[in-house]
C-alpha cells in the first residue's frame, strides 16, 4: 500500500534527482516519450504515476524504484512524524522495515492481479474451447444428415455454418 508520504514526495524525490544528477525536463521528456509539459506535469503530481513508469525513470537515473520511493534528502517524515536517522545518514532500520513492508504489500497486490487475470483468460479459453467443439460437433451432425438443402436460404445457411466450422476448427487446432 502507498502510503500519503509516498504520494506526497514521490514527485519531489524524482525532481531532486533530476536536478542532483544535471538532467533537465526535455531530457528526461525525451527518454520516456513525453513532451516537456507533460514531464512537468509529473514532477509536480499533476499527472499520475505508475510503476511502470516509475521503473522508467529509475532506470534513466541508474537507480532502483525503491530507491526513488526511499529517497531522502536533509529531513524525511513519515506520517507526519520526523524520522531518526542514523549517523551515517540514512534511515533507521524501522522505517526501513516499513518501507520494505510497504513493497512487499504493493508486489502482493500485484502479484494477486495477475493471478486474476490469468485465471480469467483460462475461463475465458475453457469457454471459447467448449464453444467450438459444439460447433465442430454441429456441423459433423449436418453432414451426416442426408437431408439436402433444399432452397437457396438453407444452402446458404449451410455454407455459412461450413465456414464457421472450418475457422472454428483452425481456433481449436492452435488452442489445443
Amino acid at each position: 500500500m502507498i502510503t500519503k508520504y509516498m504520494t506526497e514526495n514521490i514527485y519531489k524525490a524524482i525532481r531532486e534527482i533530476r536536478v542532483q544528477k544535471g538532467l533537465t525536463q526535455q531530457f528526461m521528456a525525451d527518454k520516456l516519450g513525453l513532451s516537456q509539459n507533460n514531464y512537468g506535469k509529473l514532477e509536480r503530481g499533476l499527472i499520475q504515476l505508475t510503476v511502470e513508469r516509475l521503473e522508467q525513470i529509475a532506470a534513466e537515473f541508474g537507480l532502483s524504484p525503491i530507491a526513488i520511493l526511499t529517497y531522502q534528502n536533509e529531513v524525511t517524515h513519515t506520517s507526519g512524524f520526523p524520522v531518526m536517522k542514523s549517523g551515517n545518514g540514512s534511515l533507521d532500520m524501522t522505517e526501513k522495515v516499513k518501507m520494505l513492508e510497504e513493497r512487499i504489500n504493493l508486489l502482493t497486490e500485484k502479484a494477486e492481479l495477475f493471478e486474476e487475470q490469468k485465471n480469467f483468460k483460462n475461463e475465458q479459453l475453457q469457454t471459447l474451447t467448449t464453444f467450438i467443439k459444439s460447433v465442430i460437433t454441429l456441423v459433423s451432425q449436418m453432414r451426416e444428415s442426408s437431408d439436402a438443402p433444399s432452397t437457396e436460404n438453407e444452402k446458404i445457411y449451410l455454407d455459412f455454418i461450413y465456414k464457421i466450422n472450418y475457422t472454428a476448427e483452425r481456433i481449436f487446432g492452435k488452442i489445443k
